[in-house]
């Protein structure tokens, strides 16, 4: 009986703010997946490497979420049905999904070819944009440091103004 209560006061609640439990729900999924993804990258923990890949459908999932909340079963039947419908002919089907199969073939020639041998497929969702952050690099902070004084050397305004809205000194 207290479940069905808090179900039902969750509901209430992404009813009443859609938008912005989509977003809570889409950064919270998908936040979450990238903080083990850190924590396995310190040593905290182990998970799969491939696990980037789901941290991509918090928005997705938030979409199911909120739309079941205030529509229903209904609601999730119109929105499953706009997003496989697809109005487009045969040919936009084959480069939507031909064009990113190509990509990942012409990288693949191009390890075999650089490398001699074709990549190992133990390394298919193997990410290193995390960056070892146990040992900071101090070439890093110098990078960092040595391009303020160029951005700041920089005078001009990122927004110009009109002449009528000038000021005479």
């Amino acid at each position: 009986m207290a479940s069905t209560l808090v179900r039902a006061q969750r509901r209430s609640l992404i009813s009443r703010y859609p938008v912005p439990a989509f977003f809570v729900i889409a950064y919270a999924f998908s936040w979450t997946i990238g903080g083990l993804l850190v924590a396995d990258r310190q040593g905290a923990l182990s998970v799969p490497q491939g696990l980037h890949y789901v941290s991509a459908f918090g928005p997705a999932l938030a979409a199911f979420v909120v739309t079941a909340a205030v529509s229903g079963p209904a609601g999730l039947a119109d929105l499953w049905r706009r997003i496989v419908r697809a109005d487009v002919g045969g040919r936009w089907w084959l480069i939507g999904l031909g064009v990113p199969l190509a990509f990942g073939l012409v990288a693949i020639a191009v390890y075999a070819l650089s490398n001699g041998a074709l990549p190992a497929s133990g390394l298919f969702g193997r990410v290193d944009y995390l960056g070892d952050k146990r040992r900071p690099s101090a070439g890093a902070s110098i990078q960092i440091g040595a391009a303020r004084p160029a951005f700041a050397a920089s005078s001009r305004p990122c927004i110009r103004q009109s002449p009528a809205k000038r000021r005479l000194p």
